[in-house]
């Protein structure tokens, strides 16, 4: 199960269209979002962690395991930051709102035929949700992806009677996206386009089972 997909619940989707209609109204003139341009020089690990200077930026993972039995899963962890503050913009502490933080994750159940899957929706604080900058070091709740002292990852996610948690070791370089990593949707410089990468290949606990991430600012 690759590239799970689930359309979110209309009331999830109206609070949120709520909340960040409300901010946008009253943000400083000055206070923008950079746009997603050619000339940015991705460099890792730094390029694995948040850029609070874009608007919106995700990580997503997508892979299939087995146990030790043969049953077959496949699984999908995100996680989302939607800006709704600019970082140049000024706030009184480091609990104003700054970042929205969303969470999705699914459990394909391959031999039983059973698809499930659970999402969280935060606003970012030190307790709630999170993404740091510099290397990979994202959560939300008890849902996380981070960096390990070796340089791998791990991931971990529990929801209901679904667990995951696994260690992500990369056989190859980052592969970028679109052109010198931007991705142009439509006409227009940095209207409708991303800076993306693709770790395609990664082995589990050295079993080699693939998995796919992406971070994206836009």
């Amino acid at each position: 199960m690759q590239n799970a997909e689930c359309k979110p619940k209309k009331v999830t989707a109206a609070v949120l269209f709520f909340a960040l209609h409300a901010i946008f109204c009253v943000l400083p003139s000055f206070a923008q979002f950079r746009s997603a341009l050619p000339g940015y020089e991705l460099d890792f690990p730094r390029d694995h962690g948040a850029h609070d200077e874009y608007k919106t930026e995700w990580w997503y993972y997508t892979g299939h395991l087995r146990t030790d039995d043969g049953r077959r899963y496949g699984f999908e962890l995100t996680f989302f930051r939607v800006g709704v503050v600019p970082p140049a913009a000024p706030l009184e502490s480091r609990w104003d709102l700054r970042n929205l933080a969303l969470a999705h994750f699914a459990v394909s159940d391959i031999d039983g035929k059973d698809f499930r899957f659970y999402e969280k929706l935060n606003r970012s604080s030190p307790f709630t949700a999170g993404a740091g900058a510099g290397r990979l070091d994202v959560f939300n709740e008890s849902w996380r992806a981070v960096t390990l002292p070796d340089g791998s990852w791990r991931i971990a996610a529990i929801a209901g009677d679904d667990v995951l948690d696994i260690v992500l070791r990369t056989r190859k370089p980052p592969a970028v996206h679109g052109e010198n990593g931007i991705s142009v949707k439509a006409a227009g410089a940095g209207t409708t386009s991303s800076a993306a990468h693709n770790c395609a290949r990664a082995s589990r606990g050295g079993t080699g089972s693939p998995c796919s991430s992406t971070t994206t600012p836009s």
